[in-house]
């Protein structure tokens, strides 16, 4: 009597154990991976997209003595930025312009903006500061109104473009981003109309005495815009 009602607790649990069986016999058959096989990791996704180049739509180049007006010139194929100033601040000095077409997304959207100078050029701080410009007309191969000031003048003296260490590109990710969104700038809270073109100015940092004066090749001067796919 006892032992035929152990019986059934016995094939109960083989049962059990078959049916355990089965299930991990399902899980393996429906598996997309060789037994055996680790499951590879999944990388995410990156939040940039890949950088794009801009050719520039106008160039402008300009010079003349401290304190005087500014001659002008679109017909150039390297922009001169440099000075010839004596310690007693009097001296000429030669900037020069670039215009490209509006930013195509908004500030929050522009993950790195650089402006490549080409192989050909190196430059260093002290040498070429990379600005905001007033003169929107540059970008159409047209001097600024009379009275604005000197065609060169600077919308703001930030943000200011940072040379990068190759010293042949600047980083003016944060003027794209103020100029995308129409400002304000810092100094003065300017601002101007969205989808405006970008004009930058390249000019020295200062109008202290020095003596330089450092060469761009039109041909390979580019902007690069990788903007944020979360835009």
């Amino acid at each position: 009597m006892t032992g035929a009602r152990r019986r059934p607790a016995v094939a109960t649990i083989g049962l059990l154990i078959l049916t355990l069986a089965g299930c991990t016999s399902g899980s393996e058959a429906g598996s997309s991976q060789p037994s055996g096989t680790p499951t590879p990791s999944i990388t995410p996704t990156s939040n940039v997209t890949p950088a794009r180049e801009v050719t520039p739509v106008a160039f402008a180049q300009f010079s003349g003595a401290l304190g005087q007006p500014r001659k002008i010139d679109f017909e150039v194929t390297a922009l001169r930025v440099g000075k010839s100033v004596g310690a007693q601040g009097t001296g000429a000095i030669v900037t020069g312009a670039v215009a490209f077409p509006p930013m195509p997304a908004p500030g929050r959207c522009l993950d790195k903006v650089l402006l490549l100078l080409g192989r050909q050029t190196r430059i260093e701080d002290f040498q070429v500061g990379v600005y905001p410009g007033a003169g929107l007309s540059l970008a159409r191969r047209k001097a600024p109104p009379q009275g604005s000031g000197n065609p060169d003048v600077l919308l703001d003296n930030q943000p200011k473009g940072v040379i990068t260490e190759d010293g042949r590109a600047v980083d003016i990710s944060d003027l794209a981003r103020a100029w995308a969104d129409g400002g304000p700038f810092p100094s003065r809270d300017r601002t101007i109309p969205e989808g405006s073109p970008l004009v930058l100015i390249l000019r020295p940092p200062d109008n202290t005495d020095g003596d330089y004066t450092v060469t761009i090749p039109t041909a390979e001067v580019r902007l690069s815009i990788r903007r944020s796919s979360a835009c």
